[in-house]
């Protein structure tokens, strides 16, 4: 019997990869530990034409915030989460917004995340005070701090103009992250961070880059009709996932 050429090989070695590629989820929840620290990981999958990165606001926005539980029920995302920090007076965020290809709120500080209408996503800190140019983007979320940028730990808070001592001090955290495989990763620390610590797990999960979303009362985390983190607080907006058909 003659043997199969090396290019008949190769032809069976690639159509196999990418029928792997193919059958591969557009999302998935685990638990793990990365730096020695338990986490709650969605994992999505930004190569896959299904997904659709969007953020929610509440009704009525801006000036008004809504319960998770109606946020969800009336936007019907696959996956939610919190998403920035906002003022508890005015609910404004921090951190600017854009929804559609729309700038829908400006906040001039912190890092962002940015995502174009074919899925290619970015993390970048903002210069603080001044306006960002979007336009190249579908879905910006602006909060903050950032934690692994090109590669390595990078969390200066200070530097981004946060402050305040709930939110400098070791606390379970939520964030998101970028793989360089095109994996967009949703993060929950289930145990108390330093932002230095939290900078370590992302990167030991594998994160080009990552940044951090609000925490405390804020913390909410939707997946798959479950409800997972129910949030403390009425919140003004979420970073929200959709799995089209």
């Amino acid at each position: 019997m003659r043997r199969p050429s090396t290019l008949v090989v190769l032809f069976l070695i690639m159509v196999t990869a990418i029928c792997a590629r193919a059958e591969e989820p557009a999302d998935r929840l685990e638990r793990t530990t990365a730096a020695g620290v338990p986490l709650q990981v969605i994992r999505v999958n930004l190569a896959d034409r299904r997904v659709r990165v969007r953020v929610e606001v509440a009704a009525g926005f801006p000036g008004a915030d809504e319960p998770f539980a109606d946020m969800i029920a009336r936007t019907r995302p696959t996956i939610a989460v919190n998403g920035a920090y906002f003022s508890k007076s005015s609910l404004k965020p921090i951190g600017d917004i854009v929804i559609g290809g729309r700038l829908v709120s400006q906040g001039l500080m912190g890092t962002a995340l940015a995502i174009t209408r074919t899925n290619e996503a970015t993390i970048r800190r903002v210069e603080r005070d001044r306006s960002q140019d979007w336009s190249a983007y579908e879905t910006v979320l602006a909060c903050g701090p950032a934690l692994v940028l090109g590669g390595r730990p990078d969390a200066r808070p200070q530097e981004e103009g946060f402050r305040d001592p709930h939110i400098m001090g070791s606390t379970e955290r939520m964030g998101v992250g970028i793989t360089p495989d095109r994996h967009l990763l949703i993060v929950h620390t289930l145990a108390p961070v330093s932002f230095g610590k939290w900078a370590e797990v992302m990167r030991a999960l594998g994160c080009s880059d990552a940044m951090n979303l609000d925490a405390g009362a804020s913390l909410a985390m939707y997946y798959r009709g479950r409800t997972l983190i129910p949030a403390g607080r009425r919140l003004t907006n979420l970073l929200t996932v959709k799995i089209e058909r």
